[in-house]
C-alpha cells in the first residue's frame, strides 16, 4: 500500500487544492493522475441525441434549456438546435417536394415559418443572449482580479 492509501480522509482534504491533488514528493508525483485537455474536453461533452424528438418535444426542451444553467446545458443546446434544423429541412424539402408535384415552381415555393419554429427559435436567441452576458460577466469578473 502507498501512502496515499493509508491517508484519513482528514489529511487527504488538507492535500487536495483546487480540486487536484497537491504533490509533496517525487515518489507522489508518479501517483498523480494526468488529465489531457482532449480527456477533459471529452469527459465534459455530455451531448445527447435529439433526432428521435418531434417538433413539438424539441421546443419544449429549447424552451427549458433557456432558462436552464448555461454550462449544464451548453452542449445540449448545440445537440439540440441541429436536430431542429434537420426536421425542418426535411420538412421544408418535403413541402417543396408537394408543392412541385401539385403544379408549383422552385422560386413561388414558401416555407413560412409555424408557431413551433418561432417559439424554439425565440427560445434558442434567449439563450444565447444569456449566455453572451454570462461571458461578458466573466471577462469584466476577470478584469478586476
Amino acid at each position: 500500500m502507498n501512502e496515499l492509501e493509508n491517508q484519513t480522509p482528514e489529511n487527504q482534504a488538507k492535500e487536495v487544492k483546487n480540486g487536484q491533488p497537491t504533490v509533496n514528493t517525487e515518489a507522489e508525483l508518479h501517483n498523480v493522475p494526468v488529465i489531457l485537455a482532449e480527456e477533459h474536453e471529452i469527459a465534459e461533452d455530455h451531448t445527447e441525441n435529439f433526432s428521435a424528438l418531434g417538433k413539438e418535444e424539441l421546443v419544449k426542451q429549447a424552451e427549458s434549456f433557456a432558462d436552464a444553467d448555461i454550462n449544464t446545458v451548453k452542449s445540449k443546446v448545440y445537440s439540440i438546435k441541429d436536430a431542429f434544423d434537420n426536421l425542418f429541412n426535411s420538412e421544408k424539402e418535403a413541402a417543396l417536394a408537394l408543392h412541385i408535384e401539385q403544379g408549383g415552381t422552385k422560386e413561388d415555393f414558401d416555407f413560412g415559418a409555424d408557431t413551433l419554429t418561432e417559439r424554439f427559435y425565440a427560445a434558442i436567441k434567449k439563450f444565447n443572449k444569456r449566455k453572451a452576458d454570462f461571458l461578458e460577466e466573466q471577462e469584466k469578473n476577470v478584469s478586476r482580479i
